[in-house]
């Protein structure tokens, strides 16, 4: 519902908010685990991510899917970036 993580074409993507429940208009959370040694945090209303932080446990490359977009962030061994989302 919150998050979906999987690999394409070797590299790591993750989606937020790929079948949030129309009840939830707005809400968020914190420390969720995605596949790749990532830890996700977000925020969103009216079914629009507006905040995102990801960490990653290694160097790393993944691609972000939110709000029908996608952003490829670079991360090193235990950086957290905010992601600008709106």
């Amino acid at each position: 519902m919150l998050m979906q993580s999987s690999m394409v074409n070797g590299q790591w993507s993750i989606e937020l908010l790929p079948a949030l429940p129309e009840a939830w208009k707005e809400g968020k959370v914190s420390g969720l685990c995605a596949r790749g040694g990532y830890e996700v945090s977000f925020e969103w209303k009216g079914g629009y991510v507006r905040n995102c932080s990801i960490k990653s446990k290694t160097n790393s490359t993944v691609n972000l899917l939110y709000n029908g977009q996608q952003k490829t962030v670079k991360l090193k061994a235990g950086q957290t970036q905010n992601v600008k989302t709106w």
